[in-house]
């Protein structure tokens, strides 16, 4: 839980994760893409579902709602694939691996959520 509260305090700016942190918290890419997001959710849910704690519900509810923005594109059912550090978002394609990451993203929170219930 010790990395995921690391994570949280020195990854997360504006709301997203960024792409890369040193071990001394030295941010080195302050560019945020989306599959670092999916990874969120799940590192939160996993730990929300371990230790029922309010934190890390209330951390994968930030982490799933990074995802609103990556998704607004002209193209139903395409999104964003990287974030600036101004919000901004880079119009480039987006890459098929990310897909794979959201899907478990969403698997992970319909099983958190029914387990939950």
């Amino acid at each position: 839980m010790r990395l995921l509260a690391v994570g949280d305090q020195y990854g997360v700016r504006h709301g997203v994760a960024i792409n890369q942190l040193l071990d001394d918290f030295t941010v080195t890419d302050a560019n945020a893409r989306f599959w670092p997001q999916t990874e969120r959710l799940k590192a939160a849910l996993l730990a929300a579902t371990v230790t029922g704690e309010p934190r890390y519900w209330s951390m994968a509810h930030s982490a799933a709602a990074s995802f609103f923005p990556y998704l607004k594109t002209s193209v139903p059912g395409l999104w964003f694939d990287l974030q600036r550090p101004d919000g901004t978002f880079i119009d480039s394609p987006a890459p098929a691996s990310t897909f794979y990451h959201l899907v478990g993203a969403i698997v992970a929170l319909d099983t958190a959520l029914r387990g939950s219930a």
